[in-house]
């Protein structure tokens, strides 16, 4: 399985994008300094999100080999964008 495609590289992908997830500015959006700095995560949470998955053939579960990171980014990514959103909606109280 891994002579087909580089997982370690895909995994190497995934890591960088839960890097980037880690970097998520949390305070408060109360200032225009912390929109800006939310707004360029945003733009780094995509970018990063785009070039993990170029990368992986997104095979089914069970041709993946042990140690995949796909999924557990995937997951991550859906927490982290529901605490970004809430983190919208506090901003427009």
């Amino acid at each position: 399985m891994d002579g087909a495609w580089s997982f370690p590289f895909i995994n190497k992908g995934y890591q960088n994008y839960l890097d980037v997830l880690a970097a998520r500015p949390r305070e408060r959006l109360a200032s225009e300094g912390a929109a800006k700095a939310f707004h360029r995560w945003i733009r780094r949470e995509r970018t990063a999100w785009m070039e993990a998955v170029q990368a992986d053939p997104l095979l089914p579960e069970r041709l993946l080999p042990s140690g995949y990171m796909g999924r557990r980014a995937w997951e991550a990514r859906l927490e982290a964008l529901r605490n970004a959103a809430a983190q919208m909606r506090d901003f427009a109280k």
